[in-house]
């Protein structure tokens, strides 16, 4: 009995101090005894440490009863928590996958700035040999390799161009006499000035606020290379370019490219008319007009060249070509104007009313968008060009008859209201190109020769001459 009091009385006091250890001691079978020789009932035990940083968490005591639970169950789980947090915590603040990914690509992007600022961004030397292979197009036209060049750079982000020899010429010898120039590019809210500078074949942009922040340090933003290795034996020269993609877009870099090429064709037309090109009687100013990609500018060239294209190149800006024609004896010189359609060109193409005789006003007969804006169109003729203006409006691609949104009769009465003739043609087929032309100036000389009666000094040449009439015959007994 004294036997079972003492044992009683030691396991009570072994339990009370492993209680004040930190340590919970209960009766369980199938382990060494705690105490051999003192406690005959055989004991087992685990820890009841406190944990200060858990319980000094704001959220321990909704927890207290599963994290008591946990360890009191799956004290090896309950532990490998407990490590997990305190690597958590060793963790820096601040300190995330994501953020160790955004410092990589920040350090690689600084390594990309560094080597673009290195190399200025572009291929220094950059030769025709390491673009074209010259040997293998030897025995090919010039017209064969330019469209060899333009096929391959139609899958590349640049631009690219086939410059005639001629027209080459003409943009080099006007490097050379002003190798640097301003130009203005049109955006979407205003214009934006861009230098250009010539160095050697090479022609460098940029932009104007960039030169005056930067002054002489400032880097180019693109740069136009031109290959004249086969102007000699292809009459060619080919463009192609790089530019900084941060700064300058494909779009605004073709439109700068487009200029430089516009500026030489005028240059060299003006060039290549001889002193009999002036022995004209009259000159008639004549602009087409109307929405983008309605087929202005293949119209021109069917009339002026009798050549078509397939392929659908925006007009940047403005272009010209010049025409002669016949009527009653008289030589009358067309100066016929392609206007871009976008509303950006806006400003830069109703400058070039003023002072025309003549408009083409054209829609697509495919879409229906083009022929709404018909009416927007004759208002700005009214608005900008002088009141004897004469118009046709023309439904152009009326050879694609299968997807004709706009009838015939829906035209021809939009052209009565407004006052004007009404044709359909197609620039593709060469369907009224020229009857439009030639009516056109008709109605330019009828109106003219009405005003002449009451206004001689409006035309030049012979006193009270009309257009309609024929010029004098000479006696025959002339000697001069």
């Amino acid at each position: 009995m004294c036997d079972v009091g003492a044992s009683k009385m030691a396991a009570a006091v072994v339990q009370m101090s492993c209680l004040y250890r930190g340590i919970l001691a209960v009766r369980t079978t199938g382990i060494r005894p705690l105490i051999p020789g003192v406690v005959p009932m055989q004991l087992r035990s685990f820890s009841m440490k406190k944990e200060p940083e858990l319980e000094d968490n704001p959220f321990y005591n909704k927890y207290e009863e599963k994290i008591k639970q946990l360890r009191s169950t799956k004290p090896q789980e309950f532990n490998a928590r407990l490590e997990k947090r305190a690597e958590v915590k060793r963790v820096p603040l601040g300190h995330s996958r994501q953020g160790e990914f955004i410092k990589v690509m920040e350090q690689e992007l600084e390594k990309r700035d560094k080597r673009a600022a290195g190399s200025g961004g572009f291929t220094k030397d950059k030769t025709l040999g390491s673009i074209l292979n010259i040997d293998m197009v030897q025995n090919m036209s010039g017209e064969e390799v330019g469209e060899l060049w333009m096929k391959y750079f139609s899958t590349k982000d640049t631009i690219s161009a086939v410059i005639p020899g001629g027209i080459f010429d003409v943009m080099y010898n006007r490097a050379k006499a002003c190798p640097t120039f301003l130009y203005a590019l049109p955006q979407k809210e205003g214009y934006e000035f861009f230098l250009g500078q010539w160095s050697g074949q090479e022609l460098h942009f940029t932009s104007l606020i960039n030169v005056q922040t930067m002054g002489e340090n400032a880097p180019s933003q693109l740069i136009l290379y031109h290959y004249s290795d086969l102007q000699k034996e292809k009459g060619i020269v080919l463009m192609t370019a790089e530019m900084d993609a941060k700064f300058i877009g494909v779009h605004q870099a073709q439109c700068l490219a487009n200029q430089i090429i516009k500026m030489a064709k005028a240059d060299y037309r003006l060039g290549q008319r001889d002193g009999s090109d002036q022995n004209f009687d009259y000159m008639f100013k004549l602009l087409i007009i109307g929405n983008s990609s309605v087929g202005k500018t293949s119209f021109l060239f069917r009339y002026a060249d009798d050549s078509f294209s397939n392929s659908f190149v925006s007009t940047v800006g403005i272009d010209f070509k010049v025409k002669t024609v016949y009527r009653n004896d008289k030589r009358v010189k067309l100066q016929i104007w392609d206007t871009a359609g976008q509303e950006r060109y806006r400003t830069i193409t109703t400058a070039y009313y003023r002072g025309a005789m003549g408009f083409i006003l054209m829609y697509d007969i495919t879409n229906e968008e083009s022929f709404n804006a018909v009416q927007d169109w004759a208002t700005q003729i009214k608005t900008y060009s002088w009141d004897n203006a004469q118009v046709i409006l023309v439904g152009n691609k009326c050879d694609m008859d299968d997807e004709r949104v706009v009838p015939p009769e829906k035209g021809k009465h939009l052209a009565d209201q407004l006052g004007f003739e009404y044709y359909e043609a197609s620039a593709k087929e060469n369907i009224n190109v020229r009857q439009v032309f030639e009516r056109l100036v008709d109605i330019i000389c009828v109106k003219m020769s009405e005003r002449v009666d009451t206004d001689p000094s409006m035309v030049t040449g012979a006193k009270n001459t009309r257009l309609t009439d024929k010029p004098p015959q000479l006696p025959q007994n002339c000697t001069c």
